[in-house]
C-alpha cells in the first residue's frame, strides 16, 4: 500500500531532488569547496526551530534523500547523499554532523575504500554500512 505523504513531505523529496541534483553536477564540474561553501550558503538561509519535531523532521529529511537519490537518472554516492542530507539538516537548525572514513588497506584487498555518512546525535541517520566501525573517521 502506498504510503500517502503530505505537503510538507512532498516539499521535502522536492527540495531533495534539486539539492542532490546540484551536488552530483556540482562535483562534477566544481571543486568540492566551492561546493561545500555553497551549501554551506543554502544551509543558513532557512534556520527554523523545530526542537518539538527534530527527530521525525530528521527522518523524513534522511528518508527523503534516500528515496529521491534511489530514483535520479543516473548513480547517486554516498557523497552526494550525505552533502544533501546535511545541507537540508543545517538548513532546519539540526546540529548534523557530516562524516568521511576511509578503510585501512589491509581490511580490504581493493584500492582505497571511503564512505560518507551523516549522524545526529551520535546516531547514524544516514549512510549506515555493516562495516562502518573499520573506517578511519574524519570529520567535515
Amino acid at each position: 500500500m502506498a504510503r500517502l505523504l503530505g505537503l510538507a513531505n512532498w516539499r521535502l523529496l522536492f527540495e531533495a531532488a534539486l539539492v542532490l541534483n546540484f551536488v552530483r553536477i556540482g562535483l562534477r564540474l566544481l571543486p568540492f569547496r566551492i561546493v561545500r561553501r555553497a551549501l554551506d550558503g543554502y544551509a543558513t538561509r532557512l534556520r527554523t526551530d523545530h526542537a518539538d519535531r527534530a527527530t521525525d523532521e530528521v527522518g523524513d529529511i534522511t528518508h527523503a534523500v534516500t528515496a529521491i537519490g534511489r530514483r535520479l537518472p543516473g548513480t547517486t554516492t554516498c557523497l552526494i547523499d550525505a552533502l544533501a542530507a546535511d545541507a537540508m539538516l543545517r538548513r532546519r537548525g539540526h546540529a548534523s554532523t557530516l562524516c568521511f572514513g576511509v578503510l585501512p588497506p589491509r581490511s580490504r584487498p581493493r584500492s582505497l575504500e571511503a564512505h560518507a555518512w551523516i549522524e545526529y546525535r551520535g546516531a547514524v541517520v544516514l549512510g549506515a554500512v555493516d562495516d562502518l566501525a573499520d573506517f578511519h573517521r574524519g570529520q567535515g
